[in-house]
């Protein structure tokens, strides 16, 4: 099983596992053309954008500009074609450009952008001759740059294979099914871990606690019904008590859970709770747990 399976290998995909080669995982890369770069990468524009047309502090913004860093970094490392080229957004003798320039301007400085400014007609021509010389003045932004995205993407990619990474071409990836196994899942469950849900790992855990809660994130907040192969487990287990939670959605479900977890199981319900909008009566809950 790999640690980390990474869906298509363009320039973000290529990307990924370029960084992730870097550590001690499994890594697997999904592409379903004959070779990498041919989806969307080998159709950009290849430009490095210097980042002042971004909403001031944005996610994009940030990126952006972290993005430029590593990119040079990335080029000059592998040998990948760069090229730094200066972005010039002109103005003609008019409120509009002028307050356009003026606007893109301040977003620049606002997300720091290095070394952007106005520039003057003058200046603007001595820079750059190839300019409309009747233009009034210009955004001058030095820290954008144009790429060879083939090479940029290629290179990420076998350096990626060289670090053991698997790419494999010509596999689609149509669906993900979801096995019978479970894992433990960290950071507001975002995170995966390698450690199965089992009847091992409660053993070894339990030294450490006095009882569990256990989310069944998947179904958690849907009312969906429950994790049947979760509360057998966890039924058959029994030797802490033990809260189970996770898509809950009728009285039916409660009795699957009773069922199934030898009444060795208590529950706690949300989204069905009428109480919290939904269709479950809390003092029928009540009667039925108390029988």
């Amino acid at each position: 099983m790999y640690d980390v399976l990474i869906v298509g290998c363009g320039v973000v995909g290529a990307a990924t596992a370029y960084q992730l080669s870097r550590y001690n995982l499994s890594v697997c890369v999904c592409e379903r053309y004959n070779d990498v770069a041919n989806g969307c990468t080998k159709a950009n524009t290849a430009i490095l954008h210097a980042g002042f047309d971004c909403p001031i502090g944005s996610t994009e913004a940030r990126l952006n500009l972290r993005g430029i860093k590593l990119a040079k970094e990335i080029c000059e490392k592998l040998d990948v074609e760069r090229i730094e080229m200066p972005t010039f957004i002109i103005a003609y003798d008019n409120e509009h450009d002028l307050n356009y320039i003026q606007e893109l301007y301040q977003r620049g400085v606002a997300n720091g952008v290095e070394g952007i400014r106005i520039v003057d007609r003058d200046e603007a021509l001595q820079l750059e001759p190839g300019l409309n010389p009747e233009i009034k003045a210009a955004l001058y932004a030095p820290g954008s740059g144009i790429i060879n995205p083939w090479e940029y993407c290629i290179a990420m990619a076998e350096t990626a294979v060289r670090n053991g990474v698997e790419v494999k071409l010509d596999s689609e990836v149509t669906a993900i099914e979801k096995k019978d196994d479970y894992f433990i899942v960290t950071d507001r469950w975002q995170k995966f871990t390698n450690v199965k849900v089992e009847e091992a790992t409660l053993d070894r855990l339990s030294e450490y606690c006095d009882e569990y809660l256990v989310h069944a994130v998947d179904v958690e907040g849907k009312a969906s019904g429950i994790e049947t192969h979760v509360a057998d487990m966890l039924g058959r287990w029994g030797k802490l008590p033990m809260t189970y939670a996770g898509g809950v959605a009728s009285f039916d479900d409660l009795e699957q859970l009773r069922s199934l977890g030898r009444n060795r199981i208590d529950v706690t319900i949300g989204s069905a709770l009428d109480i919290f909008g939904g269709h479950m009566a809390f003092q029928e809950i009540i009667r039925f747990m108390e029988g």
